[in-house]
């Protein structure tokens, strides 16, 4: 129990700022209805912000902004391509 107390701390501060990408989390997907295994990615991979660079670059600021993964959700990809929030 003492050893993951230290852990707590780093790991809620990745969680609260999207710092956690590439983790693997096993979620629902929108478009195949399956419970899969996806990757947590930056938000300026989501769909409506990678369009050109500076949509990209509010994506990376997403990532960094307080709670945004809380509230909004962690963003996601499926195996089949899908970006799940």
């Amino acid at each position: 129990m003492s050893s993951f107390l230290p852990d707590l701390p780093e790991k809620l501060v990745r969680y609260v700022f999207n710092l956690d990408q590439g983790e693997h989390l096993d979620r629902p997907c929108r478009t195949c209805d399956a419970v899969t295994d996806q990757v947590a990615v930056s938000y300026s991979e989501m769909p409506g912000l990678r369009g050109n660079e500076l949509e990209r670059l509010i994506g990376r600021v997403f990532d960094i902004v307080p709670l945004a993964p809380v509230v909004g959700g962690k963003p996601t990809v499926c195996s089949c391509g899908t970006v799940n929030r």
